[in-house]
């Protein structure tokens, strides 16, 4: 109610936008893609403010609309499930064994990108994101261990495979 009054009396509008994700990278007829929405970097990779879920089609890329999302920052992942069993499979270390893209197309160094390299802003407006699929990064999990130890022992900061 004091919305509506603020609205009258003061020309206050809170514009809701539509944001449209297109990810790219999807094998025609495999699997499906889930689209998901976090709200703040406390939230990020944890609690989604909204998931969408399309199985792929004859394409190499879905096209997801989410209408009325309220100015603010955001971040979004995209999860392909290729081998359509409901989850994102994971190997050792909890590294994924499906494709994961996020907003900005942003990369992690040895795990997931941060909420601010992944972030995007809602204000007034619509807007379009792009996210590819990455190809899964094969890790030899010899190099892994070795890098891991270097990294405890306070040696070398290059965590790259």
């Amino acid at each position: 109610m004091l919305g509506v009054v603020a609205f009258f009396l003061f020309g206050i509008h809170v514009h809701a936008s539509d944001l449209e994700v297109r990810v790219t990278g999807v094998k025609p007829n495999v699997g499906s893609v889930t689209v998901s929405i976090f709200s703040s970097q406390k939230t990020f990779l944890k609690k989604s403010i909204k998931d969408m879920k399309k199985a792929a089609n004859d394409k190499t890329e879905l096209i997801f609309h989410l209408k009325g999302l309220k100015p603010g920052v955001y971040a979004l992942t995209a999860t392909y499930d290729e081998n359509a069993n409901g989850k994102l499979d994971r190997g050792s270390f909890g590294i994924p064994k499906e494709p994961v893209g996020f907003s900005n197309n942003a990369k992690g160094t040895f795990g997931p990108p941060k909420f601010e390299a992944a972030k995007f802003t809602v204000k007034d407006s619509d807007i379009q994101l792009e996210v590819t699929l990455p190809p899964v990064q094969k890790y030899d999990m010899n190099k892994v261990k070795k890098k891991m130890k270097e990294k405890k022992k306070g040696g070398g900061h290059d965590m790259s495979l």
